[in-house]
């Protein structure tokens, strides 16, 4: 599960988030990221993983269709309950992903990991035009998320005192720019 999952995430600063289920115990699911830390197939720094992009190409070139579909399936499912309307007032307002005395810029970063690898894993499906419907709306959760995470993690900006990150309105606009590209491309197929 770990190999497979972060063979279709970014490959830097994978948080241990990603790989919770219902399948394996954490602490088993810790084991095998020590042993693969140990082998050197990936990184463990920092409660985050890091994987090789030539360990990723090998992994995809080796994964069977079935357990491609099966992996990038459970990452469209979380993304899309992490980002959900329901879930995102957890996600933003019940620090589920950072300590209550975080800053700004700590949750900011948090944000913007997340956001990388839900992108990253949706347009990945598009691309191979698997589970295309899900990813999109993966995608439009992901963008939604990001307007309401700027609201509450970044303060409601006054119109004569700007404060919000421009490097947030590049995710937004990135998000939101592939949202476009991808509806277009299959409305129109």
């Amino acid at each position: 599960i770990i190999m497979y999952r972060c063979s279709h995430l970014v490959t830097d600063n994978i948080p241990l988030v990603l790989f919770s289920n219902n399948k394996y115990s954490e602490e088993s699911m810790l084991d095998a990221i020590y042993e693969l830390n140990r082998y050197s197939i990936i990184t463990y720094e920092r409660g985050m993983l890091f994987i090789h992009r030539l360990v990723q190409m090998v992994i995809r070139w080796q994964i069977s269709k079935e357990q491609e579909l099966l992996t990038l399936e459970e990452c469209l499912k979380y993304f899309s309950r992490l980002f959900s309307e329901d879930f995102r007032s957890v996600f933003i307002n019940k620090h589920f992903l950072w300590a209550s005395d975080a800053s700004q810029q700590e949750k900011f970063k948090i944000i913007q990991i997340l956001a990388s690898h839900a992108e990253k894993v949706a347009i990945y499906a598009i691309e191979k035009n698997i589970l295309t419907e899900q990813a999109i709306r993966v995608l439009w959760s992901l963008f939604e998320a990001l307007m309401d995470s700027g609201a509450h993690t970044m303060g409601a900006p006054e119109i004569h005192d700007i404060e919000f990150p421009t490097l947030y309105l590049d995710v937004i606009l990135g998000v939101l720019d592939n949202i476009i590209k991808w509806h277009k491309k299959f409305a129109v197929s």
